[in-house]
C-alpha cells in the first residue's frame, strides 16, 4: 500500500513540474510574440520617417532651401537652424515601442544620419543637422 501512495505523490509532482514548465513556455511564447510586434511596428515607425525625409528632399530639390514648417502627420518635423531663406538644418522624429539605449548612426543603404534618443524616439537628419556626429554613445 506504501509503494502505491508513493508512486502517487511521485506522480502529482511530476504533473505539478510539467505543468509549471508549459505555463513559463506559454508565457515565454506571449512575451516574445508582443515584441515581435512591437518590433515590426518600429520598423513601420523608421520607414514612415524615411519616407517624409524623401518629401522634404523633394521639397527642398524644388524649392532649393527646406521649409520651415512642415506637416509630417503623426511625426514631428523640427527645424534646428535656418537662415533668411529656410530651414537648414531639421530632423524628423517619432516614437519607438522598444526601448533601447541612445546611439546614432549612418545609415549607408538609405543615406541617412540617425539617432536614438534616452526618450525612445528615432530621428533623421537633414540639412547641416547631422544627427551621428551630435550624438555618440
Amino acid at each position: 500500500m506504501e509503494k502505491e501512495e508513493a508512486e502517487k505523490l511521485v506522480s502529482k509532482r511530476e504533473a505539478a513540474v510539467i505543468i509549471g514548465a508549459m505555463l513559463i513556455l506559454i508565457l515565454g511564447l506571449i512575451n516574445a510574440g508582443a515584441y515581435a510586434r512591437k518590433d515590426r511596428r518600429d520598423g513601420q515607425v523608421k520607414q514612415d520617417l524615411r519616407d517624409l525625409k524623401t518629401v522634404v528632399e523633394m521639397y527642398y530639390n524644388q524649392q532649393i532651401k527646406y521649409p520651415l514648417v512642415w506637416d509630417g502627420g503623426k511625426y514631428k518635423y523640427i527645424v534646428t537652424t535656418s537662415d533668411r531663406e529656410g530651414a537648414t538644418g531639421w530632423y524628423v522624429s517619432g516614437p519607438l515601442e522598444n526601448m533601447s539605449e541612445p546611439t546614432a548612426g549612418f545609415d549607408e543603404e538609405y543615406n541617412i544620419d540617425w539617432r536614438v534618443t534616452a526618450e525612445g524616439n528615432y530621428e533623421i537628419c537633414g540639412g547641416v543637422e547631422k544627427c551621428a556626429r551630435d550624438q555618440q554613445p
